[in-house]
């Protein structure tokens, strides 16, 4: 992905085109706290709903089809602006594969990646659903999500496995992460589903 627009600007041609590369920029006021899901300041309010740090949203991109992003961490920026550094997932539309490689996806199939960017609250939507999951594992029936199985590598222009093990050693516990809170959340829905029908 590239960065989100303010509001009411729109991405120029060149710049929807060319991507630019990852960014890992951090706010000098945003503390290693703010970067942790278990600290105090891990959620805030958005026209009514709580958001949380490590929450999935759709991110306004002037009259593209939303951004979809995982939030990282939040900070106050200048005259108590809201920003956010968001962890970009791309649609097939938006993946760029190395030359004469096809892009085999299914409808709502979406691709990690470790491109993040810091922009303006104002440009988050609302939350959305995202399964991480494993190679060959499907979603549960009635289930409505995106799903993620796959890194795109915005480097080098490839596909990997979410489970390839083959990332460094932040970045692997960051995809072990994303699939262990899928589980448990898949698991948390089966469980909820199953007593419903009991009862």
């Amino acid at each position: 992905m590239w960065p989100v627009p303010a509001p009411g600007t729109a991405l120029s041609a060149s710049s929807a085109a060319h991507p630019p590369p990852p960014t890992l920029a951090q706010p000098e006021n945003a503390s290693s706290e703010s970067d942790s899901p278990l600290s105090s300041r891990d959620s805030f309010l958005k026209d009514g709903r709580k958001i949380r740090v490590g929450d999935c949203a759709l991110f306004q991109a002037g009259n593209a089809p939303p951004f979809i992003g995982i939030i990282r961490w939040f900070t106050k920026g200048k005259e108590d602006y809201l920003k956010l550094c968001v962890n970009w997932l791309y649609r097939p539309a938006d993946v760029k594969l190395a030359k004469d490689v096809l892009l085999e996806a299914a409808p709502n199939e979406i691709f990690y990646s470790f491109h993040k960017d810091v922009i303006p609250a104002a440009s988050l939507l609302h939350p959305c659903k995202v399964a991480f999951l494993r190679k060959g594992v499907e979603l549960p029936a009635g289930i409505s999500s995106f799903v993620c199985r796959r890194v795109y590598d915005i480097t080098n222009k490839c596909l990997w496995w979410l489970t390839d093990q083959d990332y460094i050693n932040e970045r692997q516990e960051e995809v072990n992460q994303l699939l262990d809170k899928t589980r448990l959340e898949m698991h948390a829905t089966i469980q909820s589903d199953q007593g419903e029908k009991k009862g």
